[in-house]
Order: structure tokens, then C-alpha cells, then sequence
């Protein structure tokens, strides 16, 4: 299947740190989330630190158009 012009646009947008915090509160506790082996719960503990660097990673990703 093919992604239309909208799913397309929405792929290209920022992420904001909104959305990086909901997904790390969202995720399944007491569960592998990454192959890093940390489980939900670290992720969760520690969101507040970890927001922010991600969100400068990301940032950083849509820069240099890693993913384009």
C-alpha cells in the first residue's frame, strides 16, 4: 500500500514533546519496550529527563534528514 499526500505530510512534521511524553506514558509496564532491555516503568520513572533529550534528537534527525 502507498501513503497518500496527508500520511505523507504528517511524516514530515515535527514532533513535539507532548507526543514523545504520551508515548512514554502510554507504554506497557513491566515490558521489554526497546532492545536496550530497560523496561516501560525506567522509561516511565524518568520521562521528565528523558523528554527533552529526545526531543533534541529528534530535532536533530529531521535536520540532517536521516530518515528522508
Amino acid at each position: 500500500p502507498r501513503l497518500n499526500h496527508e500520511e505523507i505530510k504528517n511524516l514530515h512534521r515535527s514532533i513535539t514533546s507532548k507526543e514523545i511524553e504520551s508515548v512514554i506514558k502510554s507504554l506497557l509496564s513491566k515490558k521489554n519496550s526497546v532492545p536496550d532491555g530497560f523496561t516501560a516503568e525506567i522509561y516511565q520513572i524518568f520521562f521528565k529527563n528523558l523528554t527533552p533529550i529526545l526531543f533534541k534528537l529528534f530535532q536533530k534527525i529531521k535536520q540532517k534528514e536521516i530518515f528522508d
